[in-house]
């Protein structure tokens, strides 16, 4: 039960002999799945405003949980490496929840997987919010009665979101999230950098850790509509302006590449090749890509083929089958 597990590591990490083993575990736990991270945040919630009114707390004969501790005895003996004040701190916690009887925590989050195959998808989520998913794209889908979590796991998504004030949508991509209220953007996790585009609203994109999901930077990118932001390890954020009418072309069964980098064209291209594409440490670029053509099995190699001809790019094979992008060699002359 997720949250069970939940409330166990909030136990665990509040006691005073929390070790950095724990932590790490913890961490490992949280980042598995976006179901633990949203059940272990709504009851960090749930146990700081229980706090604050502990005081004011009676237990009647009918709320009697002397059988708790029995119950738990055997799921908590998988942690009995942790701190001595596990049983207290954990029975304290399941106590809050089932005896004040806090009907938002009951319900579990309303998470799913939806993955698109070979073809584009087009689902709604129970809050109205409308997706448009890419072919081969997966997200993984969590709502609680206080949040909207998404994790992009693979591909290129379009969000049109319902607007929620109290409830924000957060789409996770890689080590980025992208946080919105009510607006539309697409986000791409391509092979080279997360790639977000807004079409109307407000975002905000900001760096987090793989692992505990938690912001690694007090920067914040909030982008306006028409913008689009790539983001990657190693490298500051490329921020720029793009053309709307091209952004959704994938929907219609088309590629558009308008004055984009290779960075940009290997990860829109990415999506639909067999085999990885690497973008080698000395190609460089006289003049922006200009591409289009339709999706089907043949647009990657038409589209490498475009780059050998018309940039000087060529693609060579590595032994693992991924494709590395580099300069044209010019052609020896005889002396």
């Amino acid at each position: 039960m997720i949250g069970a597990e939940a409330a166990t590591w909030l136990a665990i990490l509040r006691g005073d002999e929390a070790s950095a083993d724990d932590r790490r575990r913890f961490d490992a736990w949280r980042g598995a799945d976006v179901r633990h991270e949203a059940a272990f945040d709504k009851l960090e919630k749930t146990w700081g405003r229980m706090s604050a009114l502990a005081p004011q707390y009676r237990q009647s004969e009918s709320q009697s949980i002397s059988p708790t501790p029995i119950r738990l005895k055997a799921f908590f003996g998988k942690f009995a490496d942790a701190s001595g004040v596990l049983a207290a701190a954990c029975l304290a916690i399941i106590s809050v929840v089932v005896v004040i009887g806090l009907q938002e925590y009951r319900q579990p989050p309303e998470s799913e997987t939806i993955y698109a195959g070979a073809e584009p998808l087009t689902e709604q989520l129970p809050d109205g919010t409308i997706v448009h998913l890419n072919a081969s794209t997966r997200i993984e889908v969590a709502f609680t009665p206080s949040e909207r979590l998404i994790r992009l796991g693979r591909g290129q998504a379009q969000f049109i979101v319902a607007p929620d004030k109290n409830r924000p949508l957060t789409v996770t991509a890689g080590e980025h999230r992208v946080v919105a209220i009510g607006t539309a953007f697409d986000v791409l996790q391509g092979s080279q950098s997360v790639v977000v585009t807004l079409l109307e609203g407000v975002v905000d994109v900001m760096q987090i850790d793989p692992v505990s999901s938690m912001q690694t930077h007090d920067d914040v990118i909030r982008l306006a509509p028409g913008e689009r932001i790539s983001v990657a390890a190693g490298r500051p954020p490329i921020r720029r302006t793009v053309d709307l009418a091209n952004v959704g072309a994938w929907r219609r069964g088309r590629v558009v590449l308008q004055a984009a980098s290779l960075e940009d064209a290997v990860n829109e291209i990415g999506q639909y090749a067999k085999r990885r594409i690497i973008i080698g440490d000395a190609v460089e670029l006289d003049r922006p890509i200009n591409f289009s053509g339709p999706i089907n099995e043949k647009t990657a190699a038409v589209f490498l083929k475009a780059l050998d001809v018309q940039y000087a790019i060529s693609a060579r094979q590595l032994p693992d089958g991924a494709l590395l992008l580099e300069p044209q060699r010019a052609p020896e002359r005889n002396q």
